[in-house]
Parts: C-alpha cells; structure tokens; sequence
C-alpha cells in the first residue's frame, strides 16, 4: 500500500547559494478539487482518485459552504477523475441531496466512461442529470 501525501505544486531548491523554484508533477492518485465560478454556476471540478484515503467529503464540505454563501446552480466536472470508490459515491449523494434541498441543481458533467458505468450500475442516472461536456450542463441552466 502506498502512501500519498499532498505537496505543494513548487518547491524551492538552493542550488549555489540560490534560490530556484521547480515544479513537482502531480501524483495520479491524489485528489484535487478545485472550483470557480461562470455567472450565477459554481463549477467543481475533481481530479485523481476519489478514494476513502484522499478525504471525499471534502466534496460535501465544499457544497455546504457554498449553499451557504448562497449558491444553488452547481457543475461537477469529472474528466479528470481516474477512480471513484463507494465512500466518494456517497459523498457525491450526499452533496446531490443537500443541494436538492436547498432548492438547488447539481449536475454532472465530462464523466469518464469506467465511471459513468458507476454510475449506471447503481441507478444514479436517476437522480443526477450527466452531461457530456462541462458547457452543455451550464447551459442547461438557461442563464
């Protein structure tokens, strides 16, 4: 089993008595979670594996906080999503539910297709709305 560990996208490195900066790749297993805004629409995008060890509910940490500020319109963007375990797919759940009864939408967009088999196998198309590119389900809005 390895363990993962986040690092900071740059590092400095004294080579001569001099500062240098050099960038760290990002490891594939690591989660990342980032998210903008376009308009009125919050735009989360995951990246890595979405496993138990990489903390999940850092998704429906960051859907609270932001039904919280207000926010009711939300795009998750998985294309760059490589693994979602049980312990990730109940957050996603957790963070459909929550939006849903704060009179919000979520939905899905750029679904890699080992996980859109996910999410197919376990009915889940029923409840989130899956869009092939991340525009589609902005415009699926209408704003």
């Amino acid at each position: 089993a390895s363990v993962s560990r986040s690092l900071p996208e740059t590092q400095q490195a004294r080579i001569g008595g001099a500062p240098r900066k050099f960038a760290l790749p990002l490891s594939e297993d690591v989660m990342e979670i980032t998210e903008r805004k376009i308009g009125n629409i919050t735009i989360i995008k995951i990246q890595g594996q979405a496993v138990i060890d990489q903390k999940p509910e850092r998704l429906s940490q960051l859907a609270r906080e932001r039904l919280q500020a207000g926010d009711r319109l939300f795009v998750v963007n998985l294309a760059g999503c490589s693994r979602m375990d049980s312990t990730a797919l109940g957050e996603l759940v957790k963070s459909q539910k929550m939006v849903a009864d704060c009179e919000g939408v979520l939905k899905l967009a750029e679904v890699p297709l080992n996980l859109r088999g996910l999410f197919i196998v376990t009915n889940l198309t029923q409840i989130l709305e899956i869009f092939d590119r991340e525009q589609q389900a902005i415009n699926s809005f209408g704003a």
